[in-house]
């Protein structure tokens, strides 16, 4: 039992536990009777959970962690499917347009150019002289005229598209 200053030993009530002043009848703290709950500092009963309470918070932990894991995938499938670049292919050459110079090379619509690079999948470069680039060129193109582009195209990206473009 625990001493008091006087050498009595504490007590405390039974339905709060606020210690209790010597000769007390009612608790200062909650005013339940003291005599009739009131307990020593050494029958204090611990608060002991049951085995209801700890079944029912197991459970609720593993409920808990369930969710985070479920919440966690779903976050990550979100983002894969976010960041998997969405490819713009170019269309080959049609019959139609073989009397253009280099039928051989692949084409890309203006739009299709555009929404790749917007997305930050491509890259455009504008290999017309710098006169010309310098008097109108496409917004976010890099100039790169061809007389320069063999020596120049190791600063362009390897992990984008690289839409070259003239006029």
């Amino acid at each position: 039992m625990s001493e008091t200053s006087s050498g009595k030993s504490a007590k405390f009530c039974g339905q709060c536990g606020t210690p209790l002043t010597p000769n007390a009848k009612f608790c200062t703290k909650c005013g339940a009777p003291a005599e009739a709950k009131a307990t020593s500092t050494a029958q204090k009963p611990a608060a002991a959970p049951t085995a209801a309470q700890s079944n029912r918070t197991r459970w609720i932990l593993i409920a808990a962690v369930v969710g985070l894991l479920a919440i966690l995938a779903l976050t990550v499938l979100l983002n894969r499917s976010q960041q998997q670049p969405q490819t713009t292919q170019a269309t080959q050459p049609t019959a139609a347009q073989q009397d253009i110079p280099y039928p051989d090379v692949a084409r890309i619509s203006p739009t299709d150019a555009f929404a790749a690079a917007n997305a930050g999948q491509a890259v455009i470069v504008d290999v017309r002289d710098l006169e010309s680039y310098n008097q109108a060129h496409t917004t976010g193109a890099i100039a790169m005229p061809l007389d320069e582009l063999a020596a120049r195209y190791t600063e362009l990206p390897k992990d984008q598209q690289i839409i070259l473009y003239c006029t």
